[in-house]
């Protein structure tokens, strides 16, 4: 998957989530292929409990679980 894919698919995840029941992720459950933190379960990295950052071939966010995260926010204005 490249990064397109993964941004689509995340961004459709997000939009998903806010009508979506929540109580499943609430119990700690992966749901829709995301982990409890919103991460994507089809990339994983070494799960250490604290979010960070890895590179691979490229940067990734990485959830405590270990799966790779996008982030969405304004950053400067």
């Amino acid at each position: 998957m490249n990064r397109r894919n993964l941004l689509r698919t995340a961004t459709a995840a997000a939009v998903t989530h806010l009508f979506h029941d929540r109580r499943a992720a609430a119990d700690g459950a992966a749901t829709d292929g995301f982990d409890r933190f919103g991460g994507w379960t089809g990339r994983k990295f070494e799960a250490t409990g604290f979010f960070r950052v890895e590179k691979d071939e490229r940067w990734w966010l990485v959830t405590p679980a270990g799966n790779a995260f996008l982030s969405f926010g304004v950053n400067h204005l």
